[in-house]
């Protein structure tokens, strides 16, 4: 893409590079934010203890419960954050 004589990204390149870390991000976070909720809506105590207890009696899967809309999403908003912010800096 062209680079429209600056140092920096293009608004295009932008919103791939953009997208592509916001959906590793959310991707990477599902386990962390399955344990928050439950954590918060049980007596679980402890991350570590509650990933360990949600693979163990519902299988690893489990732990990505919710993964596909999370990643949806911010695949979206991650390229509109991003290309925005290249396009207007």
């Amino acid at each position: 893409a062209a680079r429209r004589g600056r140092s920096g990204l293009s608004p295009v390149e932008a919103a791939v590079g953009g997208a592509a870390a916001a959906a590793t991000a959310q991707a990477l976070a599902t386990p962390l934010d399955v344990a928050r909720v439950r954590i918060m809506t049980s007596d679980a105590t402890g991350v570590a203890a509650t990933l360990r207890r949600v693979a163990a009696e519902e299988g690893a899967g489990a732990l990505w419960a919710g993964v596909a809309p999370k990643v949806a999403r911010a695949l979206a908003s991650g390229a509109i954050q991003f290309s925005t912010y290249e396009a207007t800096k």
